[in-house]
Formats: C-alpha cells, sequence, structure tokens
C-alpha cells in the first residue's frame, strides 16, 4: 500500500487525510483540518506528518514534538497537537502543524532568489535561530524543503526540533545540508549554522557548495554569488565547527556590508609617476623606498667646474618685427639674409634693401595700378545683364568681396516611434508562484529603420538571472514602427521595463531616443 492509497482516511478518528503531499524526514506529509469548528465556520486548514512508530528513536521523536507545542515564535511553524494512530494494522506517530502555502525546495528548481529576496529570508532565519539556541534546541534538519511561506511570513519548520548535543540516529544517509560533525554523533548549534550557509548557496546559485581538493580544506563559495550573501557563507561552512562564526556574527555582516575588504585588490601606483627632483637631497635609511620601486639612485656630489667664456653676443639686425612682416608675400617673402647692417662713421647702422627686393615691390605696385586703370575704364554692362553680370564678376586680389554670413541649418523634423507588436512572456505557473511582491527587470532594445530588434540587452540591477533571460527573450520578438527624421525612418533605442508579479506580468515601453 502506497501513502496515496491512505487518502480519505482518519487519524486518530480525528484529522481526516484528504491529500498527500509527500515524503518529509522519515515520514508522510498529508493535509488535513483541525477538528472542532462549529457549524457553518470553516474549518482551519492543517498539515499531519505520519512517522512509523517502530523505528529506531520514535519516541525520542514523539518528546520533542511535546516539546515543540509549547513553542511561540513568528517565524517558527506552529505546532498544534501530537500523538498516536492507526491505519489497518500500521501504527503511526503524528503530528498536526500549520499548512505552508509552498516551500524554498519549490522555487530553487525554477529559479535562484534575487539579493533583495534573500535578504528578506536571512533575517528571519537568523532570529528564529537564535530563539531556538537560547533554549537548548537546535533545529537539526535546516534545508530548503524546511524553510516555507504560510501567508506573508517566511517561517523554519518546528517538526525537527532537537536537544542540543543528542542526535537521534539517522534515518537517511548524510547529506550535503548535514555538519561534517553530525557523521561522529555531534550536534550543536554550529551544525545549524553549517545548514544554514549551504541552504544560502543554493537559494542564491541553484548550485551546492563544491568541496576542495585539498583534503579537509572548507567548501568553495562560487565566484558569481553576490554579496555579503558570499561572505556570510564562507563563514559558515568551515569544516571546524569552533571556526564558524556566531548567529550574531552572521547578521552584524549582513547590516554592515560597507566594512569588507573590496574583492579585487587596487592596483599599485605606476613607478613613473612624478619622479623625484634631480636637487632634491638623496633619501635617508628611514625613508627609502622599497627594491621594487623603480626609483633612480641618489646622484654623487656635483664636481665643480670652471664656468665656460662667454661668448660674444652676435650682432642684432637692425630690422624691427613690423618692417619685416611688411614685406611678407605670397611668394616673394625675402630670407633675412637680405637685410644687412653697414655702419656709418657718423649716422650709425642703416638698412640696405637688396635688388631682388626692389624689383618685386615694384612689380607689385605696377600691377595693382594696371588693375584700378582697368576696372576704371570697363564698359558698363546692359540693364538686362546687370545681374548676371555682377554674379559672375571676379573680385579683385586684394580687396575679396565679403562672404554672405553662413545660414543656420534648420532643425530636423522628429517623430517618434511607436510599438506595432507587444510580445508578453509566458511566465510558468511554477515559476509565478515562486514571486513574492514584484520582480523588475529592464532590457535595453536597439531598434532598425525598418522597425525589427537588432539587439536587446539586460540593464543593470539584474534582480533575478531566470526572469531577466525570459524578459531578454521575449523583448527580441517585439516589433516597431520606426522614428521618422526629415520623413525618413531611422533607427532607434528602447527601453522595455518588465514587472513580472505572481499571476500578471506588465511591460512599460519607453523610447529613449530617436
Amino acid at each position: 500500500m502506497t501513502p496515496g492509497d491512505w487518502v480519505g482516511r482518519l487519524i486518530d478518528r480525528r484529522f481526516p487525510l484528504f491529500e498527500w503531499l509527500g515524503t518529509a524526514e522519515s515520514g508522510e506529509l498529508f493535509r488535513t483540518e483541525l477538528p472542532g469548528p462549529e457549524s457553518g465556520v470553516q474549518a482551519q486548514k492543517a498539515a499531519i506528518r505520519l512517522v512509523p512508530a517502530d523505528i529506531e528513536g520514535a519516541q525520542a521523536q514523539f518528546d520533542d514534538w511535546a516539546q515543540a507545542e509549547g513553542i511561540s515564535h513568528p517565524h517558527l511553524l506552529r505546532i498544534f497537537e501530537s500523538g498516536h494512530g492507526r491505519i489497518d494494522e500500521n501504527e503511526f506517530l503524528y503530528v498536526v502543524m500549520e499548512l505552508p502555502e509552498e516551500t524554498l525546495a519549490q522555487v530553487i528548481p525554477a529559479r535562484a532568489l534575487t539579493s533583495s529576496e534573500a535578504g528578506e529570508m536571512l533575517p528571519p532565519m537568523l532570529d528564529a535561530l537564535a530563539y531556538l539556541h537560547a533554549k537548548g534546541l537546535v533545529h537539526g534538519h535546516l534545508t530548503p524543503a524546511n524553510i516555507l511561506v504560510v501567508g506573508d511570513r517566511l517561517k523554519l519548520s518546528a517538526d525537527t526540533l532537537q536537544q542540543s548535543g543528542r542526535l537521534r540516529k539517522l534515518q537517511r544517509g548524510p547529506r550535503v545540508y548535514d555538519a561534517p560533525e553530525i557523521a561522529q554523533g555531534h550536534l550543536s548549534p554550529a551544525s545549524d549554522v553549517w545548514s544554514l550557509g549551504v541552504t544560502l548557496v543554493e537559494a542564491l546559485t541553484q548550485l551546492p557548495p563544491l568541496w576542495n581538493s585539498t583534503p579537509g580544506g572548507d567548501p568553495s563559495v562560487p565566484r558569481f554569488m553576490p554579496e555579503p550573501f558570499a561572505e556570510i557563507a564562507r563563514k559558515c561552512l568551515c569544516v571546524d565547527p569552533a571556526e564558524r562564526a556566531s548567529l550574531a556574527e552572521l547578521e552584524a555582516i549582513f547590516r554592515t556590508p560597507a566594512i569588507r575588504s573590496p574583492s579585487v585588490p587596487l592596483a599599485p601606483p605606476s613607478p613613473r609617476a612624478a619622479p623625484p627632483p634631480r636637487s632634491a637631497p638623496s633619501p635617508g635609511p628611514a625613508t627609502a623606498p622599497p627594491a621594487a620601486a623603480s626609483v633612480p639612485p641618489a646622484a654623487a656630489p656635483p664636481v665643480a667646474k670652471t664656468p665656460p667664456e662667454p661668448r660674444p653676443k652676435p650682432p642684432e639686425l637692425a630690422t624691427p618685427r613690423h618692417i619685416q612682416d611688411a614685406f611678407v608675400f605670397d611668394e616673394m617673402q625675402p630670407s633675412p639674409r637680405a637685410l644687412r647692417s653697414v655702419e656709418d662713421e657718423d649716422e650709425g647702422p642703416r638698412f640696405r634693401m637688396s635688388t631682388p627686393m626692389i624689383v618685386g615691390i615694384a612689380a607689385v605696385v605696377v600691377v595693382l595700378i594696371a588693375a584700378l586703370f582697368v576696372r576704371s575704364h570697363k564698359p558698363k554692362p546692359a540693364p538686362e545683364a546687370q545681374s548676371e553680370s555682377t554674379r559672375t564678376e571676379s573680385a579683385p586680389a586684394t580687396n575679396p568681396a565679403p562672404k554672405p554670413p553662413p545660414q543656420r541649418p534648420t532643425k530636423a523634423s522628429t517623430l517618434k516611434g511607436t510599438v506595432a507588436e507587444r510580445v508578453m512572456p509566458n511566465v510558468p505557473e511554477k515559476a509565478s508562484r515562486t514571486i513574492r511582491g514584484k520582480v523588475d527587470v529592464r532590457i535595453r532594445v536597439s531598434v532598425d529603420r525598418n522597425g525589427a530588434v537588432s539587439s536587446a540587452t539586460i540593464e543593470p540591477p539584474e534582480h533575478s538571472r531566470y526572469f531577466a533571460n525570459l524578459a531578454l527573450q521575449t523583448a527580441r520578438k517585439w516589433r516597431f514602427k520606426p522614428a521618422q527624421v526629415d520623413g525618413r525612418p531611422a533607427p532607434s533605442t528602447w527601453t522595455l521595463r518588465f514587472d513580472f508579479r505572481r499571476g500578471k506580468t506588465d511591460v512599460n515601453p519607453v523610447e529613449v531616443n530617436p
């Protein structure tokens, strides 16, 4: 007979088994109802766990359930009742507790938690564990299957609680969530810290921690795991229980992430920057730079040298700068050698102009006079040809016609694009049930002149890899009516904001620039 065949039966003549929910911690879990509601009042839904009464450690399990009935904490699953029951010839121990809506184990196969979701999960878990440890209890089975959602609150299961230092015999083999010392029969609050680290890594990466190849080494945390959760996991996953962080230390790391050292060391300064001046004294032994620095050795004291005899000052050119500039032409710039000083006994230095320069100046003067003469004796054009002649007449080289002022280009007419075809993501119902609140994803798409998406990228921050990839695939299927610049299609850029909620998804498109 399978557990599914027990559906419809009564336990202890009080608790009906409505639905088999699965196997949990050496027992079977069913949906039931609490007895005793008044007529017309809806019965309270609950969960019941059945454990065979003949397994080793069953009585110790029953005693722990009885103790858990008196525990009350907002982040611990409430225990209503425990007792003995029978189904045909099979005798069971049972515990009745709150019925969770879902578990973390149902979320992880569909997607990893976002950093914000992990930030909402961690404080309640730390608070609940601290409450148990203060009472001399340990959870003993902290796994994703035992992190539950009841209403709008996260809770830890309470049907696995044990006394610290007392380990019931395992009815299963060791798991990755079990601390290494459990295999030697030791159970302590540090064992819960180990299980918390494993669960945190799996929740954020969908992967368990990897063991190092070195014997006795601690497991490694994936590099892509976000902070401060990666640091918290490393503090939890120490093989030696004495080296694991306490719950208070883990909470301090979570509350003050800014004090962490950067994961990437800063690059050392370049040795070439700001070399010391030559005249500065060489550093003493206390301030000497390390051998790796590229610092030149201290220079030896300079040797006194006889100053060189002053050279005779070359004769200054007698031509001032403004006179030289007056004789610069397009192809007739005189060389400084054409100007020489001649000493006169009475009047001092004078200028002597070379023959080529004089000839050049005379030629330019003749050309200018001829041009003016031709212009003054040119016949006046006919009235009908006046405008045409005015447009085609060449201006003299020495007096160019003023250019018309540049016209400012007229602003191009721009018409923004619109969405032509909107495609919504197909969110599986299983993945939709894992959303608490909403998950925002922004996709930046480039639209070509035909209105098709030419490229799409995920804009940071990326809150969920699963939903980000789902939004990225959907955005590539969108179509747009392209933007218009001067009446012609033009490429544009859009941002698509996807808001994923449980059972509903909205997309808000915004054109960034046409």
